[in-house]
């Protein structure tokens, strides 16, 4: 496995694979409107024009993305593993490196919006839940996620 930066190339198959994530992974009984909004969220456009602020990376085997994960200024962004790749050690390489380079940008603590699927991934790197964000996207669907901090 590979842990690199994230290129534009690398939009398209890294879509594809959190829309996997997104149809295929109970991430918090989500309706099928918030589940299509996020996936459009995830779109290879969004994840091209959003790496412009946030540091990607991903993980890649054997030629295939199976995780991506990155932070900006204050938040973890776009953390995801392939689900045939889950409890195989890429989200935790992942989010070393996230957290590593995050120290190195000088951040004293980041935040996450967690799914409630991942509470306790993120609990076991140190993060703790401060309270539930609920949106209401454009289309009218909500979508609750958990805010999370740690202290770097």
């Amino acid at each position: 496995m590979i842990i690199r930066k994230f290129k534009d190339e690398d939009a398209v198959n890294a879509s594809k694979m959190i829309e996997k994530c997104f149809l295929t992974l109970n991430l918090g009984n989500y309706s099928k409107e918030a589940i299509e909004n996020q996936i459009e969220e995830n779109s290879p456009d969004r994840l091209k024009e959003n790496s412009k602020l946030v540091k990607y990376y991903v993980a890649v085997i054997d030629g295939n993305i199976e995780g991506i994960g990155g932070f900006d200024t204050s938040k973890i962004r776009t953390f995801f593993v392939s689900p045939e790749s889950l409890k195989k050690g890429i989200g935790k390489q992942l989010m070393l490196k996230v957290l590593s380079e995050a120290k190195k940008d000088g951040l004293k603590q980041l935040y996450c919006w967690s799914t409630l699927y991942a509470e306790g991934f993120y609990e076991k790197y140190g993060f703790n839940r401060m309270k539930e964000i609920t949106l209401t996207s454009h289309n009218n669907s909500k979508i609750t996620f958990l805010e999370m901090n740690k202290l770097l």
